[in-house]
């Protein structure tokens, strides 16, 4: 805001300054005059304006006229007679930093600090005074007080003020009205009356200097920061090229090699092309394609004419029927059928229902059927009409007409299938004979040490009458004349015998081992000398019954030789007496080593409560103890345990034959056949190993194949065997060996 004063005009900021420096002045100029005596009444104090830019006292004598005669103040000196008023208001407060007796000038360090002045067409010196000076008191008062080329309310010309716009002060500089800036801020279109209209450091129209424009490249907002033209990219648009000229040239919302931030390309697959939207990548599918995995690296993998699992669209998924896999046909589910089904009634509900591959009604396609002939059935085969022949025939001429002419079963020159020529020799059931040696299978040798407890609880009395050990005497007797019992050698002893604790002594035999039944009488008259007394020691029965079974297998090889310990309690004498123990012993026949043989040891244990017995059943490699409840039949149940043994020791192991007189075996050339329910001879296959039979044909195995002293057969077969009390087990020396399928 401007007001006047003095016939010019100042800011209003100014102006309450000055207005404090006036009181400060006054009370100066009181003091001043009060200490004084002034004998000369003229005397006068003025305090007047002279140059605009400060003020003087004139001390002097005489009245205002004399003062207008005397010549001006010298502007370098500050003029004669006058002193300078320092302190408020200084010199700026009026004139704009222009200091009394002094051109006003900018401050010389700031190169911006005022624009251009408003050119006055010359400086209107007042007459009679001084080049450059006026004298613009209102009235004039003839003194020539005002300096025209610094007095900014008197610039050039008395009643010429200088004004100024916002952020600057307006000065008189040489005649001509200009502004000195404020920080920060600079006149740039050199007009005092806008001020310093513009600001350097934020200006983006005057960055750093006059009309230093900044540039406004495309998509880009600028800014102007300390001076520093810097640009913001607006909205969407980023600068990825490092190309400041052309701007944010980059919309990322929708730059596919760019999308939502600089080189963020949108990756895609087959059938697709890829979109940005937002800054988030997609694809868009070819025209029939979907991308149902939702994978835009798979692009649209989909084909909807034909994809079943997405027919369509991705939704629809297509299903089969019966002999029949889903399909889709120009975006319609369908289904088609599987190789060798026809649908021939047309429901879909029922798929591909007809079998035109192996249905001789239907051979081919829905209506064919075919014909048989001579000991054959219709047939078809792979769509093609074929005949089926009855078992032991052959078409080995592949002359439809005459059906399945060729007996195979025994025609020599096609036994057991077109063109199998035995070479003189004859075809019996489908297979070539040889000229072999055919010997009943023997079975290998079985002998058994019976070690029989008497102690005296097996006095006890059973269920139908008798002691536990007269019952065990009569299964013993049974056993021994059953005529399944033929040639098993069975030795005989017990225990305890007296006090004695002695292993060695348990290892002779009361019977010595020998076969039935020529050892049957021994063997009876033996059991009908015993009674039972005594305690159960267990411990060194046993480890004697192994000893001797160990000395007569290394006395009979190729014998089956194992320990069969009869008791009817727990260990009670002749420690130790322990289970654990015990059961070592058992263990330690089963592993033979050190030149002894391997031997099996079997447990029947008669009575209640003989679980513990199965222990050393399980160490001896017998699995479990056979255990006889005395309240059921006791005869049938020992009996019936001696027959499992003889089973399960024996198995069905036989002894490989002696070939004829100046002959030698081949074990490559050696079958075997079983002969079981009264039909013809079956041949086993050969098995390399145990783990090598067949769970359903069966098969046999060798006991060593380096060096082969016995045959046995696999599980299967001899099941058959033991289950068909006439079955037969044959031998064939000579003929080349059929091994099992592998």
């Amino acid at each position: 805001m401007l007001v006047p004063l003095r016939g010019g005009i100042v800011h209003k900021r100014r102006l309450v300054e000055a207005l404090i420096g006036w009181s400060a002045l006054c009370v100066a100029l009181c003091a001043l005059v009060a200490c004084e005596a002034a004998p000369e009444p003229r005397n006068k104090l003025v305090a007047k304006d002279v140059t605009g830019g400060g003020f003087k006292l004139d001390i002097g004598g005489g009245d205002p006229e004399d003062a207008e005669g005397e010549a001006p103040p010298d502007p370098e000196d500050g003029g004669a007679g006058t002193e300078e008023v320092s302190g408020e208001p200084d010199a700026a407060a009026l004139d704009d930093g222009a200091s009394p007796g002094e051109d006003a000038q900018p401050d010389a360090g700031d190169d911006d600090a005022s624009g251009s002045s408003d050119v006055a067409p010359e400086i209107q010196t007042t007459p009679g005074c001084p080049e450059g000076f006026g004298d613009c008191d209102d009235p004039p008062d003839g003194e020539c007080e005002t300096n025209l080329q610094t007095s900014g309310q008197h610039c050039a010309k008395c009643g010429h003020f200088c004004d100024s716009g916002p952020h600057g002060d307006p000065i008189c500089k040489a005649g001509s009205c200009t502004v000195t800036c404020d920080p920060g801020w600079t006149d740039c279109d050199g007009d005092p009356e806008t001020g310093c209209e513009a600001d350097l450091d934020s200006d983006v129209g005057n960055c750093g200097e006059c009309f230093g424009a900044c540039p406004v490249p495309a998509n880009t907002q600028a800014l102007c920061v300390g001076g520093f033209c810097k640009k913001v990219c607006m909205g969407d648009w980023i600068e990825c090229n490092g190309d400041a000229e052309d701007g944010c040239e980059t919309d990322k919302s929708s730059d596919v090699l760019n999308c939502g931030q600089c080189e963020n390309a949108c990756q895609v697959g087959d059938k697709a092309t890829p979109v940005c939207t937002q800054g988030v990548c997609s694809i868009q599918c070819d025209l029939g394609y979907g991308n149902c995995d939702d994978d835009p690296s798979t692009g649209c993998e989909s084909e909807f004419a034909v994809d079943p699992a997405h027919c369509g669209n991705c939704a629809t998924l297509c299903k089969g029927a019966t002999w029949a896999d889903p399909a889709c046909k120009n975006g319609q589910c369908a289904y088609t059928c599987q190789l060798g089904f026809t649908d021939c009634n047309g429901q879909a509900f029922d798929g591909c229902e007809v079998d035109t591959w192996w249905k001789a009604q239907s051979c081919g396609a829905c209506t064919k059927t075919c014909t048989g002939g001579p000991n054959a059935a219709p047939g078809c085969y792979m769509g093609l009409c074929a005949l089926a022949c009855s078992a032991g025939w052959s078409d080995c001429d592949n002359l439809t007409l005459n059906g399945c002419e060729t007996h195979t079963a025994v025609d020599p020159l096609n036994c057991g299938g077109c063109n199998i020529d035995c070479k003189g020799a004859g075809c019996v059931q489908g297979a070539c004979q040889c000229a072999s040696d055919t010997q009943t299978a023997e079975p290998v040798p079985l002998d058994m040490y019976i070690m029989m407890d008497q102690s005296g609880s097996m006095g006890s009395t059973v269920t139908g009458g008798g002691s536990k050990f007269n019952a065990i005497k009569s299964a013993l007797n049974a056993f021994f004349a059953a005529p399944g019992s033929s040639g098993i050698g069975v030795g005989l002893q017990y225990f305890p015998l007296g006090s004695t604790c002695s292993a060695a002594t348990y290892a002779k035999p009361e019977v010595a081992i020998a076969p039935l039944p020529g050892n049957t009488p021994a063997l009876q008259k033996s059991l009908n000398a015993h009674k039972p007394s005594g305690g159960t020691p267990t411990y060194p029965a046993l480890t004697g019954a192994i000893q001797q079974a160990q000395s007569y297998a290394l006395a009979h090889p190729g014998h089956v030789v194992i320990a069969v310990l009869a008791t009817d309690g727990d260990p009670s004498a002749c420690a130790p007496t322990d289970i654990p123990t015990i059961s070592k012993v058992a263990a330690a026949g089963l592993a033979g080593g050190g030149g002894k043989p391997k031997v099996l040891t079997f447990v029947i244990g008669v009575g209640k409560s003989l679980a513990k017995l199965n222990a050393i059943a399980a160490a001896g490699g017998t699995g479990s103890a056979f255990l006889v409840d005395t309240n059921a039949n006791v005869v049938k149940q020992f009996e019936d345990a001696l027959k499992k043994i003889q089973g399960a020791a024996l198995g069905c192991t036989y002894v490989i034959p002696s070939p004829k007189p100046g002959q030698s075996i081949d074990y490559a050339k050696v079958n075997v056949q079983i002969t079981t329910g009264g039909k013809p001879p079956t041949g086993l296959g050969y098995a390399d190993s145990p783990a090598a039979c067949d769970p359903a044909l069966g098969g046999w195995f060798y006991d060593d194949p380096a060096s082969p002293k016995q045959i046995k057969l696999c599980p299967a077969s001899c099941n058959a065997v033991q289950g068909d009390g006439k079955a037969q087990v044959d031998i064939l020396l000579g003929c080349q060996r059929k091994d099992l399928p592998k």
